[in-house]
């Protein structure tokens, strides 16, 4: 039987979330359902084969991107949108997104500004996509050698979620998924962080962890879909750091990679400040390197912090961290640039 969520908000979408293999036979049943004017699928050039597998393609319109985050760019954004107008879709019309987190963002972005809004559903393909990207209508491309910097907030209208697409997935791009997980472990739920801690993750453990995520996160989106308040916020555990480091790599670090750095810093700034013991530290940083997280990379302190000028949570002179109270308890903390200099200056000794 199918796992099924809904994204209910202030706002009047009402995602529909499905978890369960052969995503396929959902996907048909909407198309029957809707019956949309025109079809487009958004994918990238290593899904494009299987995506071809398993779904009929004839008389769909394909719009292909290249793999890499690097293609997040306002200039595949504007190359969309140009297809979209060649393709005539209208109001009718359906965008269907094949893909990890980057594929999902950009054809987020683009379907919710052409003609202020058309309908899209996303089949998310990587682990981090399955149990992150995918939930909560954020949608974004990097600008100015900044991530996530331009997007909107436009909520899909289904969500198949297919666990059986990550058969193949590389281990490097599962390791990198896996440290979405550990965030939603370390700063929302105890209880996940003694499973994903104490066993080993087989089919059927993991359909259950991205359960227990998407759980999660649509919880926390629901409260506050626009991020105006503190709640959806605690979301970015990890990201302050992570997405300096991403941003200023040019997207050659991956974003689970990056976010698992930003999640032992916090983790670090969360013990310094006496919130959590030197054995929850320690608990934090065996469950990263049991996933082999986070990569070992050389970074200059001032070109991040300048970086994290640019993060969203900033507020004037200071940004608002997401620290940890304890394990399974997130929450914001106001830190000064200054502060932050300090902390990630002591990071860089243990690190």
């Amino acid at each position: 039987m199918p796992f099924m969520f809904h994204l209910k908000s202030i706002v009047k979408n009402n995602t529909k979330i499905i978890i369960n293999k052969n995503f396929q036979k959902y996907l048909l049943s909407y198309i029957k359902k809707v019956q949309p004017s025109k079809i487009v699928y958004i994918t990238d050039k290593s899904l494009y084969p299987i995506l071809k597998r398993k779904i009929s393609l004839k008389n769909k319109q394909v719009f292909i991107l290249k793999k890499g985050e690097e293609e997040k760019n306002f200039l595949n954004f504007e190359k969309i949108l140009k297809f979209y107008f060649a393709s005539n879709i209208d109001k009718t019309s359906l965008i269907i997104a094949f893909g990890g987190g980057m594929i999902l963002d950009i054809a987020g972005f683009t379907s919710s500004v052409y003609y202020r809004g058309i309908p899209i559903i996303y089949i998310p393909t990587s682990l981090l996509s399955q149990v992150d990207a995918a939930i909560g209508g954020k949608n974004t491309i990097n600008f100015n050698k900044t991530k996530n910097i331009l997007g909107t907030v436009y909520l899909p209208q289904l969500i198949l979620i297919d666990p059986t697409l990550l058969d193949t997935l590389p281990q490097k791009q599962f390791f990198s998924g896996m440290a979405e997980i550990i965030k939603y472990s370390i700063g929302f739920d105890r209880e996940l962080f003694k499973i994903i801690t104490t066993q080993n993750i087989n089919a059927k453990l993991l359909t259950k962890l991205i359960k227990q995520c998407v759980s999660i996160k649509i919880k926390l989106v629901a409260r506050d879909i626009y991020e105006q308040g503190a709640t959806r916020k605690l979301l970015n555990l990890g990201h302050t750091l992570g997405q300096a480091l991403e941003s200023e790599n040019t997207y050659s670090l991956g974003h689970g990679e990056a976010v698992s750095i930003g999640l032992k810093f916090a983790s670090f700034i969360s013990y310094r400040k006496g919130n959590i013991t030197k054995s929850d530290f320690d608990n934090i940083l065996d469950v990263l390197k049991k996933y082999n997280l986070p990569p070992k990379i050389k970074f200059e302190k001032e070109k991040i912090l300048n970086k994290i000028k640019f993060d969203k949570k900033r507020c004037g002179n200071y940004i608002n961290f997401v620290l940890l109270k304890s394990i399974g308890k997130a929450y914001l903390c106001k830190l000064s640039f200054k502060n932050i200099r300090r902390h990630l200056y002591e990071f860089q000794k243990i690190y």
